[in-house]
């Protein structure tokens, strides 16, 4: 029987199919970077790593005292220090939440999946968050010397490069960064450092001007909070010149850090003009003394409290637009503050004998452009 042959180049081309290898990829489909040593996670929102399975991996957290929740049942867990250790016993995915103990407001989340690679190691950064640091050592460092050595001490050990003992330092700035102005100089904070009594905001700070500039430390003292400002190598700055500046903030609430009261033990005439809200004002900034009226035939009128009369502006719709013209009051040479009253948030100049003092300070506002001014005495 004749055997029918087939030419092999007219045989139809058979194109072998690819067979797909699953991929390691996190949920959303996205390919993972599991070489990274360095996580940043947001607040309250998943993310994924991987691990190894049958080892025991090692998570930095940026808490001083973690603590674990979780459900799986098919790992281990073990805290000490700030460190994490997990050691899943299979394949399963183990979701885990992180935070401070004592302190729910902030919760890393995490979803370990276990592979067959070597143990890991890697450090977790939460964005937009500085723990408040109860470090022991932090603690006895800050006050083995009084309250202005340990300020100096502070901003001298970070301008020689170093962190002080027992604090954490964070990249970024922290949710409340400090406020500094002055004209022709950009600040830009970049860098938190935590102690236990003191936070430090780290910033850059760049003249943006086209002549020499000598910085000024009270350019960032417009907050009750600020305990120190310094900056390093310069103080004095040519143009497209920059300098590290350091402000040392207390972790105290302003509403806090006032003065407890005394009762009075007489009732005097003095005592009875303070109105009762007196003493839970800020304090207000030193101002100058303003020239005497001259001498009429007029009886003279009854004395009046220093800062009685202050020059009013309207509220002011975010805290950042009110402390940007306290700012550039003070440049001009005004004693602004900010306060808050009933929710609104205002800026006043304080610091006026007399109507007529407030008045005259009004009238030259009004001719540098400042509108929508008014006079206020007696609180």
């Amino acid at each position: 029987m004749p055997v029918e042959q087939t030419n092999v180049s007219q045989a139809p081309a058979v194109t072998p199919k690819k067979v797909a290898v699953p991929a390691e990829v996190d949920f959303d489909g996205t390919a993972a970077k599991y070489d990274r040593r360095r996580i940043t996670v947001e607040p309250g929102v998943n993310t994924i790593v991987r691990v190894a399975e049958g080892h025991l991996n090692r998570i930095v957290t940026p808490f001083q005292h973690p603590q674990v929740r979780t459900t799986a049942t098919n790992a281990t867990t073990q805290v000490s220090d700030s460190v994490v250790y997990v050691a899943p016993a299979s394949s399963a995915p183990v979701t885990l939440y992180l935070t401070e103990k004592g302190d729910e407001m902030t919760a890393v989340s995490l979803t370990l999946v276990p592979r067959r690679v070597p143990p890991r190691s890697f450090e977790v950064d939460v964005q937009g968050h500085m723990p408040r640091a109860v470090s022991a050592k932090a603690e006895k460092w800050e006050r083995a010397s009084d309250y202005q050595q340990a300020i100096t001490n502070v901003m001298r050990t970070l301008a020689l490069g170093q962190i002080p003992p027992g604090y954490s330092m964070s990249r970024g700035a922290k949710s409340e960064p400090p406020y500094c102005y002055q004209p022709g100089l950009k600040f830009e904070f970049m860098q938190s450092i935590q102690g236990h009594d003191f936070w430090v905001a780290v910033g850059r700070m760049s003249n943006v001007s086209g002549y020499r500039i000598e910085f000024e430390e009270n350019a960032c003292l417009y907050e009750r909070r600020v305990a120190g400002v310094a900056a390093w190598p310069r103080i004095i700055l040519q143009p497209g010149q920059q300098s590290e500046v350091y402000v040392v903030m207390r972790h105290v609430a302003e509403t806090q850090d006032r003065a407890p009261e005394r009762p009075s033990l007489i009732q005097s005439d003095l005592t009875a003009r303070v109105p009762a809200a007196a003493p839970r004002q800020p304090a207000p900034a030193p101002a100058p003394m303003a020239r005497p009226a001259p001498v009429t035939s007029a009886p003279a009128p009854a004395p009046v409290a220093a800062s009685e009369w202050k020059v009013m502006y309207p509220p002011f719709p975010t805290a950042k637009s009110a402390r940007e013209k306290v700012g550039q009051l003070r440049a001009m040479g005004y004693p602004a503050e900010t306060y808050a009253d009933g929710g609104d948030l205002f800026v006043r100049i304080p610091g006026y004998t007399s109507r007529e003092d407030a008045n005259r300070a009004m009238a030259k506002l009004h001719q540098k452009g400042e509108v929508s001014l008014t006079v206020s005495g007696g609180y």
